[in-house]
C-alpha cells in the first residue's frame, strides 16, 4: 500500500452489493481523514477528479486556477500550500494531490465500478 494513504490511515476497498462491484474509500479510525474518504466516495466519475489534479498542477505552478471546485454533495478549496475538504479538513497539497493520485490509478483498476460481479 502507498504511503501516504497509510500516513492518512485511508483504505481503498471493493464491495459488492447486490451483484455489482463498487469502489469506496474508508478511514478505519474514524479520524479527521474520514473527511478524505468521503470527499473520495463522493464520486465515482474520475473526470471529477482529473479536474482537480489539473487545477492543483495549476496551483503549483503558479499559473491562474480554479480554487473552488464542487460536485456532487462534496467540495475543495485550493490555495498554493493547502486544500481544504468540505471546508472542515485542510491538507497540504502535495498530500492531497498524491491521494487523488492513488484514488484515480484505483478507479481504473479491474473490477471497474458498477461491473456487474
Amino acid at each position: 500500500m502507498n504511503t501516504i494513504i497509510k500516513q492518512y490511515n485511508l483504505a481503498f476497498s471493493n464491495v459488492i452489493t447486490n451483484g455489482k462491484n463498487y469502489k469506496q474509500c474508508f478511514a478505519p479510525d474514524a479520524t479527521l481523514a474520514a473527511d478524505i474518504a468521503y470527499h473520495l466516495s463522493g464520486s465515482f466519475d474520475e473526470g471529477h477528479f482529473m479536474q482537480v489534479l489539473k487545477e492543483i498542477d495549476r496551483a503549483l505552478t503558479n499559473q491562474a486556477y480554479q480554487r473552488e471546485i464542487s460536485f456532487n454533495d462534496t467540495s475543495v478549496e485550493i490555495t498554493t500550500t493547502n486544500v481544504t475538504i468540505n471546508d472542515v479538513y485542510t491538507i497540504p497539497i502535495n498530500d492531497y494531490k498524491r491521494i487523488l493520485e492513488e484514488w484515480i490509478n484505483f478507479l481504473k483498476t479491474p473490477p471497474l465500478n458498477f461491473q456487474k460481479m
